[in-house]
């Protein structure tokens, strides 16, 4: 004979845990649906079913940076263009999530990233498929770097680097040439006069005081620049006397640190 079936009419109670955890009740108070106490839990299994209570996953241990990460951004799916500094030495790399693998780009004191100066950017796919990083620090002038490693543009020099730069059938073979910053120089007389000066490796902006006299001259300076094909960095314009001041912005570091300049009669 099979065994009958009855029904109560009262429903078992079941404790499902979705009103989260309730610490504040003595015990023979606390309601239904809480829980009392939980440590590592979470409100949900690994399966998904809500109400049930779950141990809350753990971080894997992936990789580690070689400073202090002061920006990170976005460049495709599971990978990230890490920035980071001690101040002293910087350095960019990638860091893909999926294989906890770190992969350095970029490792030089001429980036000039600081632990007070936090990065934001963003990463474009350029027509070629390659991937290109722009970011800001309000430090630095803004920048941008092609992160394929046959594509990295810029490689960061001394002061006492040999260059080879032609301005003008001028040309200039080591830094050490150059007058240094805050030393006066004088006309050669009639004519055009060029000299080049050093700016050491900070950025800024740079002063140049001039005395013309009562002669007119124009004076003329090229920062990292060919006056036989580039406008000037500053200029007077016209042909002036007495007294004045010119300033131009420097926005590199120790790349070719020397500018020309020319005073026209």
């Amino acid at each position: 004979m099979a065994e009958e079936s009855k029904n109560t009419g009262n429903p078992q109670l079941i404790n499902s845990f979705v009103k989260g955890m309730v610490k504040d009740f003595t015990d023979v108070y606390v309601p239904e649906g809480v829980w009392t106490n939980a440590i590592n839990a979470v409100n949900n299994a690994h399966s998904g079913e809500q109400g049930a209570i779950g141990n809350e996953q753990s971080n894997l241990y992936c990789a580690t940076f070689p400073y202090k990460v002061i920006g990170i951004i976005n460049k495709y799916k599971t990978e990230w263009v890490v920035f980071s500094t001690n101040n002293i030495d910087s350095e960019i790399g990638i860091f893909d999530e999926a294989t906890c693998k770190y992969t350095k780009k970029v490792n030089d004191k001429c980036l000039n990233f600081s632990t007070y100066n936090l990065i934001t950017g963003a990463v474009k796919m350029n027509y070629d498929g390659s991937y290109s990083a722009y970011w800001q620090d309000n430090l630095n002038p803004d920048r941008v770097m092609n992160l394929d490693d046959d594509k990295i543009p810029y490689i960061c020099t001394t002061p006492t680097i040999t260059v080879d730069k032609i301005w003008n059938s001028y040309t200039v073979t080591r830094a050490s040439q150059a007058n240094p910053c805050g030393q006066s120089t004088n006309s050669g007389g009639p004519g055009v006069t060029n000299t080049v000066h050093s700016l050491g490796d900070s950025y800024g902006v740079v002063t140049i005081d001039y005395e013309m006299y009562t002669v007119k001259d124009k004076l003329e300076v090229w920062f990292d620049a060919d006056p036989a094909v580039d406008p000037p960095t500053a200029t007077t314009s016209v042909p002036v006397a007495g007294t004045g001041t010119l300033t131009f912005n420097k926005f590199t570091s120790t790349f070719i640190p020397l500018f020309s300049i020319s005073a026209k009669t």
